[in-house]
């Protein structure tokens, strides 16, 4: 069953779409309720939930009617503390609650300023400036939104924000409140949210979006940033963004095998960007990766290649990457090895 309040939050989102107006064309849906409409459950035991909702506004697209704060007033919102929170009363199962939806521009195209957006003739209060967002500006495509009541029958089309500008996304706003003074507002939702894209998405896809968003003036410095926050925050199974995904599925999911499938899913798409024939990106971490049979030094016999019959070895040889099997694979050839050798266990 689908949680209340996500339902809720997604009907808020089309209270705000529906007040809009013709601003809608100006708007790119982003955030937590974009990534799922691209991923589903992507094979957690961790439902979709969010209680908010990212819309981009794209400032030389926005009409001159209607104000987007007027708008958002007469769809029964108040502004919030900090500019672009917009906030709706709900009462939510007999609970009395607040559901915001933020106006975000991306830095790139939010003028001068250090918050607040400056939009003309709406204002510098309407919308705030966030650094990161400048992927959904290139990666998005229309997509037609729908109410998760089944009591609710409203439906927009919107453009939503591609996987790969979404993951960029998540990647910058993990950077960026982990280096605040006791960051507190580091969720670990958000990196689970990085792992349902890694898990829902094909890694090709992800790469070709990063090169499309690296190469593009208006994306690519904070796509190369991008990459650097993945290898820092999913590098290892003791990254802070690994440590964040195994507390959020605490109970529900095997703590080794979710831990494994950050770092093996981070690495294929690491190496992927680094197969890239392309100047738009440079992926420089260094890879840890060994080859399949390499020696251990001080040792003449090969890497030992695990319990797996011949149907695992073909898919591993195919490359499929559904990520739970695939670090279940992992363990058990790392499993193997330590029991047949003195030296660390490969990355395979």
């Amino acid at each position: 069953m689908t949680d209340p309040l996500y339902v809720a939050a997604r009907g808020v989102l089309l209270d705000a779409l529906e007040g809009l107006g013709e601003q809608r064309d100006a708007l790119i849906l982003a955030g937590a309720q974009a990534i799922y409409v691209h991923t589903g459950a992507a094979d957690l035991a961790i439902a979709e939930f969010t209680t908010d909702s990212d819309l981009v506004v794209v400032p030389d697209q926005l009409k001159g009617q209607p104000r987007l704060s007027e708008a958002m007033e007469r769809a029964q919102f108040r502004p919030g503390v900090q500019p672009g929170s917009w906030l709706c009363d709900r009462t939510v199962s007999g609970i009395p609650t607040t559901i915001p939806v933020d106006l975000l521009v991306p830095e790139a195209a939010a003028g001068a300023g250090r918050r607040a957006a400056r939009l003309g003739d709406h204002g510098d209060r309407a919308g705030r400036r966030v650094r990161g967002l400048e992927g959904t500006l290139v990666d998005h495509s229309v997509m037609r939104l729908t109410a998760l009541d089944d009591d609710d029958r409203r439906e927009f089309e919107i453009r939503v924000a591609g996987p790969s500008a979404l993951l960029v996304a998540k990647l910058h706003k993990l950077a960026d409140r982990s280096g605040e003074r006791e960051a507190r507002r580091l969720k670990d939702k958000d990196a689970l949210d990085v792992l349902r894209l890694l898990r829902a998405i094909p890694i090709e896809r992800l790469a070709r979006g990063f090169r499309e968003l690296g190469g593009s003036a208006v994306a690519g410095d904070v796509t190369r940033e991008a990459i650097a926050h993945l290898q820092t925050f999913f590098g290892t199974t003791t990254s802070t963004g690994t440590v964040m995904v195994v507390r959020a599925t605490e109970r529900l999911e095997e703590p080794g095998v979710i831990a494994e499938s950050c770092v093996a899913l981070a690495d294929d798409l690491i190496k992927a960007l680094r197969s890239i024939s392309s100047n738009a990106l440079s992926a420089d971490a260094p890879t840890t990766a060994r080859p399949s049979g390499a020696r251990c030094a001080g040792q003449d016999r090969e890497a030992p290649q695990g319990s797996l019959d011949a149907h695992q070895r073909s898919r591993i040889i195919a490359g499929r990457s559904d990520a739970r099997w695939l670090v279940m694979a992992r363990a058990t050839i790392k499993r193997d090895w330590r029991e047949q050798s003195d030296c660390a266990p490969p990355r395979v």
